[in-house]
């Protein structure tokens, strides 16, 4: 697991989702005619940690 400083460097933004997913929407001819984003954020079930933290809720914002 990658953890603080290393993903830092690595380019990771606090705030921005663990995962991002594009699906292809295919259109009626069988093409794809565009990608629907998919993001995905994970939390603990328990153990605290389970809440969106504040830069998490400006990127919300941002792509809403």
């Amino acid at each position: 697991m990658i953890r603080g400083a290393k993903l830092k460097r690595m380019g990771q933004t606090a705030g921005v989702w663990d995962y991002e997913v594009y699906v292809p929407l295919v259109g009626v001819e069988g093409e794809v005619d565009d990608y629907q984003l998919l993001k995905i954020e994970m939390k603990r079930q328990r153990g605290g940690g389970s809440r969106l933290s504040d830069a998490q809720k400006e990127w919300q914002k941002v792509y809403e």
